[in-house]
């Protein structure tokens, strides 16, 4: 099935771009962001446990994912740059054309934490990946314990539509694990957003 490719970077505003972690030339790997990625998982205990990474990622394991997904023409991951700093990714996954549905991710840096960019960029990439592709509804999964993450994802317009109970055991507990879902006719991007497109 050809699925059609996101421009490779994205502009928001003159200090604020994403950029496709895979480059145009795929032969080319793309040691700096490899690196930040793997020590923001590494050393922020958030995001770890927002993807359910409960062991150190190293560098061979981090390359062989990389190399596996570039031939995923499902999934995509643009890193979130703030002037000339890795700021955060986002992320889709399991794009189906078919039933136009995707999964929808962001994971931000500690240090760019609560200063509104999250929420910006992310606001971004829901309204552009659902223009883009034509879809019916964005979705993803959140922890329970992630009421930050859920607060945002509500106030973009998301809503909760289901729960895995007891579905990670992390630090010896059981967590569940929310499905959020936005659908086009619910969201309204911010005049940030519309003014960036």
């Amino acid at each position: 099935m050809f699925v059609k490719q996101l421009s490779p970077i994205l502009t928001l505003s003159d200090r604020v771009a994403i950029k496709n972690l895979v480059p145009e030339r795929q032969d080319h790997v793309p040691v700096t962001q490899l690196r930040w990625l793997m020590d923001l998982r590494n050393r922020d205990e958030a995001v770890r446990k927002a993807l359910g990474i409960a062991a150190q990622q190293d560098w061979d394991s981090q390359l062989a994912w990389y190399k596996e997904f570039i031939f995923d023409k499902t999934s995509g991951i643009f890193m979130i740059h703030f002037g000339s700093n890795f700021a955060g990714y986002l992320n889709f996954a399991n794009l189906d054309l078919t039933n136009r549905r995707a999964e929808v991710g962001i994971k931000m840096s500690e240090s760019y934490r609560g200063r509104g960019l999250g929420r910006q960029t992310f606001e971004f990439w829901c309204d552009m990946l659902l223009k883009f592709y034509d879809l019916n509804k964005l979705y993803l999964c959140v922890r329970e314990h992630n009421s930050v993450a859920m607060e945002l994802y509500e106030s973009i317009g998301f809503d909760s539509s289901g729960c895995f109970p007891r579905h990670f055991l992390q630090d010896g507990e059981w967590v569940d694990y929310y499905i959020m879902t936005l659908y086009p006719d619910d969201f309204t991007p911010s005049t940030i957003v519309a003014s960036s497109v």
